[in-house]
């Protein structure tokens, strides 16, 4: 079977967005951001829900792999 069996037309017609060039840029991934956050925010941030199950599946990651 091929891509085009499996693949309904409307996605196979699509076209690639255009990158503009990037020469003497650093290019960030979607989730990056090049500032930090600021002061006043951080203490929040160290508490928050997100951070604490962030760094646990980083830790767990490690130990899976």
């Amino acid at each position: 079977m091929t891509p085009e069996q499996l693949v309904r037309p409307e996605i196979l017609a699509l076209k690639a967005y255009h990158v503009a060039p990037a020469e003497g840029m650093v290019k960030l991934d979607a989730m990056e951001n090049p500032y930090p956050l600021p002061a006043a925010l951080r203490p929040a941030r160290a508490l928050s829900p997100a951070s604490a199950s962030s760094s646990w599946r980083t830790s767990r990651r490690s130990t899976v792999d």
